[in-house]
């Protein structure tokens, strides 16, 4: 599996990422209101860059892994979400 690092985008691809990150904070915002109090865990507002670590097909027997860094946002005790422009697993 080929992954990229956040210093690998391309410019058109970070523009592309602030915008969704911005317009994911401004439908947070407005939905919150509706679905706090259905979600398990508190949301935390949380804009930043974390590393992941994901399984490699090619290499799942001995345990590898590829470790990239992503822009995160919204974290809560059951996980955060991130963004990342391909399709991870």
């Amino acid at each position: 599996m080929s992954l990229i690092n956040l210093e690998q985008y391309t410019e058109k691809q970070n523009r592309a990422i602030s915008r969704v990150l911005d317009t994911l904070d401004r439908l947070e915002k407005r939905m919150n209101i509706h679905y706090s109090d259905k979600r398990a865990h508190e949301r935390k507002d949380f804009r930043g860059i974390v590393w992941i670590s994901v399984p490699d097909q090619d290499y799942v027997e001995e345990g590898g892994v590829n470790t990239i860094k992503v822009w995160s946002r919204s974290i809560s005790q059951s996980g955060l979400s991130f963004i990342y422009p391909q399709q991870i697993y």
